[in-house]
Order: C-alpha cells, then sequence, then structure tokens
C-alpha cells in the first residue's frame, strides 16, 4: 500500500488530504476492500482509526484536520487490513 499526502509538513489545524492506493502482490488493486487508517503521534499514542473502503481501482481518499495535541514530530499513518480490536485485561479467576 501508499500513502500519498499533498505535503510532508503539517502545521496544527491544516487540513489533510490524503490518497490511498493498495495493489496485491501481482500489482492488482483490491477493489472494494476495506482497509484501516491508524494513526499513531510521535509519542506512539494512537491518536485514532479511520475505516475507509478502497473503490474500483484499489484507490480511498481520506480528509482531516491536522492534529493539535502539542506534540511534535512524526505522526504515523498505517494502513491495516483486519480491523484492529483491543482486548479489556482482565484479571485472572
Amino acid at each position: 500500500s501508499l500513502v500519498f499526502m499533498e505535503r510532508s509538513l503539517l502545521r496544527p489545524s491544516d487540513s489533510v488530504n490524503m490518497l490511498i492506493s493498495v495493489k496485491n502482490k501481482d500489482f492488482k488493486s483490491l477493489k472494494n476492500q476495506i482497509v484501516y487508517l491508524q494513526f499513531i503521534d510521535p509519542t506512539q499514542k494512537e491518536l485514532f482509526t479511520e475505516k475507509l473502503t478502497l473503490n474500483e481501482a484499489g484507490i480511498a481518499e481520506y480528509k482531516f484536520t491536522s492534529f493539535n495535541n502539542g506534540s511534535s514530530g512524526n505522526t504515523l499513518c498505517k494502513p491495516t487490513f483486519v480491523e484492529l480490536i483491543k482486548f479489556k485485561e482482565s484479571s485472572p479467576h
């Protein structure tokens, strides 16, 4: 998968346009597949996860406002193809 952004440096509260293109090992587009974008801040804290559906060309567009959480550095956008499930920690019985 490839994630494209219109620019590489963002200020807090900037509008961001992204394009995600996904192909299989034979470089054929994955049509109508669900992809999850996980955003992780510079301190490795998950900001949020967004669920998108690829179109017939294996592409999805995503628009959002950049983060204003006081952290500076690189924010990671990680595409995955399985739903990220968080399990609650349970105490032993």
